[in-house]
């Protein structure tokens, strides 16, 4: 796992396996949603 990554998990409180695996799901999309918006994916009309 990457250092980012790491320092957003580390906002998070994960007490067993399944709130770390819900962190990084929640992790992984905020960094998609984060990547089509700056490739301005949202904006586009098709």
């Amino acid at each position: 796992m990457n250092q980012p990554v790491r320092q957003m998990l580390a906002q998070y409180d994960c007490r067993n396996e399944n709130d770390t695996v819900n962190a990084i799901r929640k992790i992984m999309q905020e960094l998609t949603l984060q990547g089509s918006w700056r490739g301005k994916f949202f904006g586009r009309q098709y």
